[in-house]
């Protein structure tokens, strides 16, 4: 059975709730040099890792591209976004 592909945004330019400040391009440095035969990003949920196999903590798969894109429709219209594709 093949798996489909689906996209999340997981990051955008501006504020932070800890004060810091991501910037646009941050992200587009990110999108353009991500390469996962380098090193693959895994998504797990809250950036908790269980050690038991059965643990609602568990990996929801893995980071097979990276694209940055602008926003263009909610409060964030117009702020690049992060998307990832698993």
């Amino acid at each position: 059975m093949t798996v489909k592909a689906k996209r999340f945004r997981i990051g955008v330019e501006g504020a932070t709730t800890d004060g810091r400040e991501i910037q646009r391009e941050w992200l587009e440095q990110m999108a353009a040099s991500y390469n996962p035969a380098v090193y693959t990003a895994l998504i797990n949920l809250e950036h908790i890792k269980s050690y038991l196999p059965d643990s609602t903590f568990n990996r929801y798969g893995k980071v097979t591209a990276l694209f940055a894109e602008e926003i263009t429709e909610g409060p964030l219209a117009g702020k690049d976004g992060t998307v990832c594709r698993r």
